[in-house]
């Protein structure tokens, strides 16, 4: 129920914000449409004209840019996939963006008490927010942290295991006491649907 086609925000358009961007998600267009391309393809036959993808954080790779640059063209059944990066917090994006979805990948909500303005403005803006973590410990901190932010969001679903998690364990300099696994749990907190959004 992420995404609704009727949502008269988008107007054919799928918009996602990809918070905490960082060079995994390229800094051309071309490097994203690598990174990014398959989703065109999973959403084919779709009422989607068009994927609008903000890439936005402070470690984001790409130039800031004001427009979306394409990225995958469209076809006569998969929508053309355009990418925006912001070098700055999701906070600071003026004007709003309004995505139907946001992702943050490992983005350590436990760690990292700076996510708070972030989660505080997709909430205000009432967009769910899915979020990765390294394990099932990572995941139920960062569960923990955004309870304890009492920002008044709700659970569309707490952390579970990820059935498209990587099976390969990252790589680190010291050992540690849990094994960590790109996106291993995800959850989904927050995004009412709002009555209207001018």
């Amino acid at each position: 129920g992420l995404l609704d086609a009727g949502d008269a925000r988008v107007g054919g358009d799928l918009r996602l914000a990809l918070v905490g961007a960082d060079d995994r998600e390229g800094s051309t267009p071309a490097a994203s449409a690598a990174a990014l391309g398959a989703l065109a393809a999973l959403l084919e036959h779709g009422p989607w004209r068009s994927i609008l993808v903000l890439l936005v954080g402070p470690n984001c790779a790409g130039a800031e840019a004001e427009t979306f640059a394409p990225a995958v063209a469209a076809t006569a059944t998969a929508p053309a996939l355009l990418v925006r990066y912001a070098r700055r917090a999701y906070e600071d994006v003026e004007p709003p963006f309004f995505p139907h979805a946001a992702f943050a990948f490992q983005a350590g909500f436990w760690g990292y008490d700076t996510w708070r303005p972030a989660v505080a403005r997709l909430l205000r803006e009432a967009v769910p927010l899915v979020f990765t973590s390294y394990n099932a410990a990572e995941a139920e901190d960062d569960a923990d942290a955004l309870d304890g932010w009492a920002l008044g969001g709700r659970w569309r679903w707490r952390p579970e295991p990820n059935p498209w998690r990587s099976l390969a364990r990252e790589p680190r300099a010291a050992e540690l006491p849990r094994a960590l696994h790109e996106n291993a749990c995800v959850a989904c907190y927050g995004g009412e649907a709002p009555a209207e959004v001018t």
